[in-house]
């Protein structure tokens, strides 16, 4: 744990297992890892909670494939309450948070932390300084509103966002 790099060096592992169709490798080692990843406080430990849980998905194992999701979510969830996160890595951790409630059955917490990050990202859109700050958070934003069966209230957005931009 000295060495700077190793979170993401084992998100790039975690990373290759899912590549390579090794869930079961992939899963036991966001499992086996997951409590040494989350004393990082970094963003690193979503993207590793998200390639645990697309592995896990593919266990034959349900409950283990469960119980793996719901720690990932504990984790993340613990992250976004606790660490000084981007606009952007705040927004992805909620929209694997998201993911993480719908693939364990809770779609009322999943629709929370969707408007959860829509306000992050509005809030976001409005504080922002210059049209290509704003368009940063164009994509999640737009995933966000298509989720939350509202896409249309982002049109007029986008085409400001089209018409500030070379």
């Amino acid at each position: 744990n000295d060495w700077p790099g190793w979170p993401h060096a084992l998100v790039a592992l975690a990373g290759a297992r899912h590549e390579l169709g090794q869930w079961d490798s992939c899963a036991e080692l966001v499992d086996g890892r997951i409590e040494q990843m989350a004393t990082y406080q970094s963003a690193a430990l979503v993207d590793f909670v998200y390639l645990g849980s697309e592995c896990a998905g593919q266990l034959a194992d349900k409950v283990r494939s469960q119980g793996l999701r719901a720690k990932g979510l504990a984790f993340v969830t613990r992250l976004l309450d606790t660490a000084a996160l981007s606009v952007d890595d705040r927004s992805e951790g909620m929209r694997v948070a998201r993911e993480l409630d719908l693939a364990l059955g809770n779609r009322d917490a999943a629709n929370a932390w969707a408007r959860k990050q829509r306000r992050v990202l509005d809030d976001a859109t409005r504080v922002a300084t210059s049209a290509k700050e704003r368009m940063t958070y164009n994509w999640p934003r737009a995933e966000v509103y298509t989720f939350l069966g509202v896409a249309h209230e982002l049109v007029s957005d986008l085409k400001r966002s089209v018409d500030e931009l070379p």
